[in-house]
C-alpha cells in the first residue's frame, strides 16, 4: 500500500540456525462469516532457517 514494504527477510548470522523476523502491526479490513467486514490488526512473521541442518 503506498510502495511501502511492510516486512523483509532476516538473515540467519553464524551460529544461529534460524530467525524470527516480524513485521509492523496494522489495520485492514477483513471479511468475517462471508457476511461483514470488520477492521482487524494484522502482524507479518518470516521464518528463515538453516536448511541443511
Amino acid at each position: 500500500h503506498g510502495g511501502q514494504d511492510i516486512f523483509g527477510t532476516p538473515i540467519i548470522n553464524p551460529p544461529q540456525v534460524a530467525i524470527l523476523g516480524m513485521g509492523r502491526v496494522r489495520s485492514e479490513p477483513v471479511v468475517v462469516d462471508d457476511s461483514r467486514i470488520e477492521i482487524q490488526r494484522r502482524l507479518n512473521l518470516v521464518l528463515s532457517y538453516d536448511h541443511r541442518l
